[in-house]
């Protein structure tokens, strides 16, 4: 069977401010590739080129993505985290309201005849 895998960049915001409430994602299809290698190495690239050195930055190397994709895990749900970055703020006048953003950059496995939204 042929599968396609799209490289899916997510943004996910989120606040503990009932006032200020930017909680949403977005999701952008980045890339589709016929390959998991190429796939991966695009997906790491991107993560390297857009990232931000004083946040909290995650990226996992290709065994460890690919023993997920082989495992057949209740972790692989069609999609392989690639790399993550989280920022968390504080709003200056009120310490205990926080602002969180989580951006992710993950592979996403379909089948070939499969729609892509």
């Amino acid at each position: 069977m042929s599968y396609l895998f799209l490289v899916v960049e997510s943004l996910e915001k989120t606040s503990s401010s009932t006032m200020h409430s930017p909680n949403d994602i977005r999701r952008s299809v980045l890339g589709i590739y016929d390959s998991f290698d190429r796939a991966y190495s695009e997906a790491k690239g991107y993560f390297n080129a857009i990232k931000i050195e004083d946040y909290k930055c995650k990226i996992y190397d290709l065994d460890s993505v690919r023993s997920v994709l082989c495992s057949n895990s209740d972790k692989f749900q069609g999609r392989l985290l690639v790399a993550s970055e989280k920022n968390v703020t504080h709003a200056p006048t009120d310490g205990a309201i926080w602002f969180k953003e989580v951006k992710s950059i993950y592979i996403e496995i379909r089948e070939l005849n499969q729609p892509i939204y």
